[in-house]
């Protein structure tokens, strides 16, 4: 296996753990675990030419991933990280059904 495909494979992975949480009602986590799919398709095709850095920001991945995305796409990217980070540190932040679909959906 390619170290792309296994990036790939975790990516799956975590989002179908996102999905199995969310479908329990495990909200705080669905977040989390789809910036970590994220996150990791986009090391994988960084790890095509170079091994990807440690750092969790997906625009600047996608930059290093050499991807093109619109203003509105970035805005979700740069969202979707911050969310990642508060969800991550800041353990008494309450995570809803609501807002997990108002971000996501």
């Amino acid at each position: 296996m390619s170290k792309k495909q296994a990036w790939f494979k975790l990516a799956k992975y975590d989002l179908e753990t996102a999905k199995a949480m969310y479908e329990t009602g495990r909200f705080r986590y669905v977040p989390f675990m789809c910036q970590q799919a994220i996150e990791k398709l986009f090391k994988g095709l960084i790890a095509e030419n170079s091994f990807p850095p440690r750092i969790h920001d997906l625009v600047r991945l996608a930059e290093l991933a050499k991807l093109e995305f619109k203003e509105e796409e970035l805005l979700m990217l740069e969202k979707l990280s911050s969310l990642y980070l508060r969800i991550r540190y800041f353990p008494d932040e309450e995570i809803s059904r609501y807002s997990v679909e108002k971000f996501l959906f």
